[in-house]
């Protein structure tokens, strides 16, 4: 199956003019756009996303190659941020956003003409560079006032909560501050730091809304859910296998049928006594599988992954998914780990 990718390119510095090696394709607001449906230009990438972004940041990198000397002298990456767009050529279907990223560093390589590999981060201006910021809400705020004011404060457009019909979300929604609430910090401080304390994680949507979701997922009840299948027929390549991961959750959080039980651990006090960590670990059955790049499968999404074995068919949510392509390679394939989602029907 054929496939097409597009990158655009923003400088927020300053105005940027950088050109594909053979034509113009755009050069408008400070936004260049390299189509390689219309220009042969090789392109490849690899871009992880992950579920929590206080844990690890999204990120990966971009090649190009095949640049001539005067275009690479074009190009302005300075504070530059990246959009990639796929899609399969033949089939009808626009391109879909498959991720949107900060560029932290670029390196030019002599290679068959020039070759500039860009390092990307998601979101790392918005998260990490920005300036510190307080915050202050009044008496009586809820937990949706908090979370809407920090999402503001932060320059999102708006917030979501995929599983707003998890056990665990529904008893935030009591959740009041009677004596108001105070934070303050860079944005990545302040979305750590509050997420945390509830034991959430957090990550960045495409349309740049904050999302925000439980680390582990109580019994879902999948009709209110929209599921995507992945089969042979629907880009499943080759078999999953099950996977175990460790993870961090509080005491006070049951354990579930599908976690073990790893134990708290005990420290030694310099008095001798002993001292419980209000943390225990726990070890979630998982999935992890290989398929063709799909851009609606995003961490906190839910698959129904059918097979003719049937060992391992049943019903995820993605914790992390890593994308690699290449226009003019074999790659172009994700691999996923998803967690059981101990559903109900």
């Amino acid at each position: 199956m054929y496939r097409a990718v597009r990158l655009e390119i923003t400088n927020r510095a300053a105005n940027i003019i950088s050109r594909s090696s053979t034509q113009i394709i755009s050069d408008q607001d400070d936004v260049t756009v390299i189509d390689t449906e219309i220009q042969d230009l090789p392109i490849s990438f690899d871009f992880t996303k992950n579920l929590d972004q206080s844990e690890n940041k999204d990120s990966g990198s971009i090649m190009i190659r095949g640049l001539s000397a005067e275009t690479v002298k074009k190009f302005g990456f300075k504070f530059a941020r990246v959009k990639l767009f796929t899609k399969y050529i033949g089939t009808g279907l626009p391109y879909q956003l498959l991720f949107e990223a900060d560029v932290t560093g670029v390196e030019f390589k002599k290679e068959n003409g020039t070759q500039c590999t860009l390092q990307v981060v998601g979101n790392v201006v918005k998260t990490m560079l920005a300036n510190k910021v307080s915050l202050s809400f009044p008496e009586k705020s809820t937990f949706l006032s908090v979370v809407a004011g920090i999402a503001s404060a932060c320059g999102f457009i708006g917030y979501s909560a995929p599983f707003g019909k998890d056990e665990s979300y529904i008893r935030l929604m009591s959740v009041t501050y009677p004596f108001g609430y105070s934070i303050s910090g860079t944005p990545q401080e302040i979305l750590d730091n509050f997420f945390r304390s509830y034991n959430l994680a957090w990550t960045v949507a495409g349309d740049n809304q904050l999302v925000f979701a439980p680390h582990f997922v109580e019994s879902l009840i999948i009709k209110d859910y929209n599921v995507i299948s992945l089969s042979e027929s629907s880009g499943l390549i080759g078999l999953p296998y099950l996977k175990t991961q460790d993870y961090t959750k509080s005491v006070d959080e049951a354990v579930e049928e599908n976690e073990l039980n790893l134990g708290v651990k005990v420290s030694t006090n310099k008095d001798g006594t002993k001292k419980e960590s209000k943390k225990r670990r726990v070890r979630k059955v998982g999935i992890q599988l290989k398929a063709l790049i799909n851009p609606a499968i995003t961490p906190n999404s839910v698959i129904d992954v059918v097979t003719e074995a049937g060992i391992t068919d049943g019903m995820y949510r993605v914790r992390n998914v890593s994308f690699s392509g290449d226009t003019h390679g074999s790659d172009w394939y994700m691999d996923i780990f998803g967690e059981d989602t101990g559903r109900e029907y």
